[in-house]
């Protein structure tokens, strides 16, 4: 019996903020895609992802700081990772 494995592997490169981090992060996401682009990995655009979800509810709602997530945001960023890696749940 032979037993045959398949690896796979995926990088995705993520990243968000508010605006009293911009623009610094602005270069950040540039070079992060870059980087993605280079490696053929997935990138995860969290910023686009919170810039609608901040029409549904305001920023505070999803990341209190504006860096780092509420449970909100951390699920919101869930299923943005599941949908960009491309698993779906049942």
């Amino acid at each position: 019996m032979t037993r045959h494995i398949q690896r796979v592997s995926q990088i995705a490169i993520c990243g968000t903020v508010n605006d009293k981090w911009f623009p610094e992060f602005d270069k950040y996401r540039a070079v992060s895609k870059k980087i993605s682009n280079e490696f053929n990995a997935l990138f995860v655009r969290f910023q686009s992802m919170f810039d609608n979800a901040v029409k549904q509810a305001p920023p505070a709602h999803w990341a209190g700081d504006g860096v780092h997530p509420s449970m909100a945001g951390a699920y919101l960023m869930g299923q943005e990772w599941l949908k960009v890696v491309g698993i779906r749940r049942g």
